[in-house]
This record gives C-alpha cells, structure tokens and sequence, in this order.
C-alpha cells in the first residue's frame, strides 16, 4: 500500500534523479558534446528547413488534413520510442537507485512513479529544442497562438505515455529474466532475437515498395496516434475534435493503467526471488579448470581471442562475453543500420540507386557494427571499478583488449562486402 502523499514523493524524487543526471552528464565533458551534437545538429537542420518553407505557408490557407497516414506515421514513431525506452528500462533501470533504502523508505508505486518522472524529463529535454522550433514555426505559418500550447502539451502527453509503456514493457523483460529459468538461462539468444523481429517489422513499415509491406496508415486506428488532430487545433489544417478526445483519452488510459500495473509487475521483480540457473555447483570462481582451461575461454567458446595473449586476451574475452550476455546494450547500434539499410532498399527500389552502392554500404554498415559492438562505452561498463581494472591492467593492454574483438569480426566484414562488390560491378558491366 502507497504511503500518504506518495504522488508528491514520486515527483521529488524524479526531480531529483533528473538533476542527478544532468549534474552527471555536465561532469563529463565528452558525454556531454556527443549528446549536445545529437540534439543540436538536427535541430539545425530542421531549422534551415523551416526557414525555407514557413515563410510560404504564412497567409495560405493549406489543403490539406489530418488523416491515417499522418496518425499512423505518429503511432509508429510512439511505438519505435517505447521500444527503446523498454531496452533502458531492462538494462539500466529496473531497480532504482540506491535500491535497499528506496525500497525501505517509500511505497514501490513512488519509486516506480519517480522513475517514470524522471525519465519523462530527461526524454523532454532531449525533445526540448525540436518541440520549441515547431511550436514558433506553427505559430508563424497560421498565426495561431494556440499552437504554442497545443505542442508542448502533445509532446509531453506524447513522451509520458511512451516512458510509462516503455517502463511496463521492460519490467516485464526484467521480471521474465529473473524468475524464468529458460528465459533467464538463454536471454542473449531471446533478446537478439526480439530486437531483430522489432526492426524487421519496423522495416516493412519503412519501405512501402517492398511486396510484403505495410502502410503506415494501417497503425492509424490505434488512439495514440490520433494526437495528431490535438496539434492542428487553431490552424487551417483539417482535424477531427473526435479524434483528438480520443486520443487524450487513450494517453490517459496508457498512463494510469500503465503506472498501475508498472508498478505491481515491480513490486513482484524487486521482492521476488530470482532464479538461479547457474550451469555448475562450485562455490568459487577460477581461472583455470580441468585440462588448465581458462573460464574465460570456456566461457565465450565457440568464439576464441587468437594472438593476443596475457591481460589483453583477458580484456579481450571479457568484452566478447558481455556483449552476449547482454546483446540489449548494442540495440542502439542496430539504428543507423537499420535507417541505412531502408534508405539504401529505397533508392534500389525506386530506381536512383544501383547495385553498385551495395559494396560500400556493407562496409560502412557492417564495419560500424563490427568496430563500435564490443568497446561500446568501456568506462561505463566498468563503471565503479574502472580505477582497479586500471591498476591491475595497463591502459595499453585495456585498449589492445576493448579493439581485439572487433578485429575477429574483419575477415567476415572484408568477405561480405568483397561479395557485396562483386555484386555490384557485375550488375554495372550488365547494363
């Protein structure tokens, strides 16, 4: 049961776990550019769009309406969001922070709330300078001062919802692993296999010339995207007020029922009992086993660190096991290539584009994965023992080992795209 005011509570302590962050990320001058270069570089480009074609719209009156395809478009871009905030949830925050006092010192629906809070800031302030740029630019198009309420209202509604159904989706995950003994024993294969099945569908949405795909307005039933008529309210852009009630409703619904069973599905992962499916009954961990076999090794087999020896092969092998242990952290490697690989299908399909493109592409897009996977965020995955690892290897040694095992991977990458290339140059020399 709640405590008495645990709504204020949860909005403190997501307050304050979103300036813990922000102090976080301004300590970390590195963190800090690469995020600001994120946001900033397609704000920009946004912003040279909008100086573009806004002026062309001030005064007009636009034929042009709300319909499934816009609403759709919208719902698959919640849907791809909640996506991602579930795989955070899974790997970063499915317990909070300082979990024993936490748990000790308020309600789980607080904590579960909180988190929720917090996440929805951070999503906003990345959200923050496109939101402003669209809400100046709307007003300017269709002189309409209700636009500087309606998208700041839609895109908060918009962010809660997706971070409340991203938190449910990945307590479920969590819950899954850590009480389900297949689930919990064989989570690389099931994750890896769950992001691919998500950006294969995602796929199809994308490339409407393929055979078998799907047009976004397919999605446009769904209520959440129907937030969409709420942003055109105040202009001449056509919109339905049936719609837009709906789709409040339907976010209202997404955030309180989500809020409630996010927080029993909690509850039940972080006072439950987790599983064990340990593969051997010893007691303590060596480095050596039977026939003076390192556990590393055993560990990452089939997969072996060739040439490398000493602390670099060790560096090496702990890097190939982390990333199967846990394949979620590299999900967000698999965007770029997936928006890649849809642009690149979408030029081949509509004829601007050859099969001569086909070998580069692989290159780029396969030696991205090949070289980012395994020393993706080193010093975070270390984290509090970053100084120890530090001590007990040397740098040179740490770096060696974080870029072995992307090395492994270079024969597969050069004999794809030397095939790729192939493909290419015979497809040309047959024109």
């Amino acid at each position: 049961m709640a405590e008495s005011g645990w709504l204020g509570h949860a909005v403190r302590m997501g307050c304050f776990d979103y300036r813990r962050s922000v102090r976080a990320i301004r300590e970390d001058t590195g963190r800090l550019i690469l995020m600001a270069s994120g946001v900033v570089l397609p704000t920009l480009l946004l912003a040279g769009l909008t100086a573009l074609f806004v002026p062309e719209l001030r005064g007009t009156d636009p034929e042009f309406s709300i319909n499934r395809v816009v609403r759709g478009t919208l719902t698959m871009l919640w849907v791809f969001g909640v996506f991602m905030l579930a795989q955070r949830t899974t790997t970063a925050h499915s317990k909070p922070i300082a979990d024993t006092f936490v748990l000790t010192t308020v309600s789980p629906r607080t904590a579960v709330i909180g988190g929720i809070v917090a996440e929805s800031l951070r999503a906003l302030t990345y959200a923050l300078p496109v939101g402003l740029l669209l809400a100046i630019a709307g007003t300017y198009a269709f002189s309409s001062p209700l636009t500087l309420l309606a998208v700041p209202l839609v895109g908060s509604l918009y962010v809660a919802s997706a971070v409340t159904a991203g938190r449910v989706l990945g307590y479920i995950a969590a819950w899954l692993v850590a009480t389900v003994p297949f689930v919990a024993r064989h989570k690389g294969v099931l994750g890896g296999t769950v992001v691919m099945l998500f950006f294969g569908g995602y796929f199809i949405f994308q490339v409407p010339q393929l055979p078998i795909s799907v047009s976004p307005a397919t999605l446009g039933v769904i209520p959440i995207g129907w937030l969409a008529d709420l942003l055109a309210v105040g202009t001449p852009i056509g919109w339905s007020s049936t719609h837009a009630t709906g789709g409040v409703a339907a976010v209202g619904v997404a955030i309180i029922g989500g809020g409630w069973l996010a927080e029993r599905i909690a509850a039940s992962l972080w006072f439950g009992e987790p599983v064990n499916v340990s593969d051997t009954d010893e007691s303590t961990v060596s480095t050596h086993t039977r026939g003076d076999q390192r556990a590393l090794t055993r560990a990452i087999s089939p997969l072996s660190v060739p040439v490398v020896t000493g602390s670099t092969r060790s560096v090496a092998e702990w890097s190939l096991l982390r990333a199967r242990r846990e394949p979620q952290r590299l999900n967000f490697l698999l965007i770029p290539v997936f928006g890649g690989g849809s642009a690149l299908v979408n030029m081949m399909l509509q004829g601007s584009g050859s099969l001569t493109i086909l070998g580069p592409a692989v290159a780029v897009l396969l030696g991205w994965i090949a070289g980012a996977a395994f020393g993706l965020n080193p010093f975070g995955d270390e984290g509090a023992v970053l100084p120890a690892t530090l001590t007990a290897v040397s740098g040179r040694a740490f770096v060696r080992g974080l870029i072995a095992p992307s090395l492994l991977f270079a024969p597969v990458v050069a004999v794809v795209t030397l095939v790729s290339a192939l493909v290419g140059v015979t497809d040309y020399y047959r024109r």
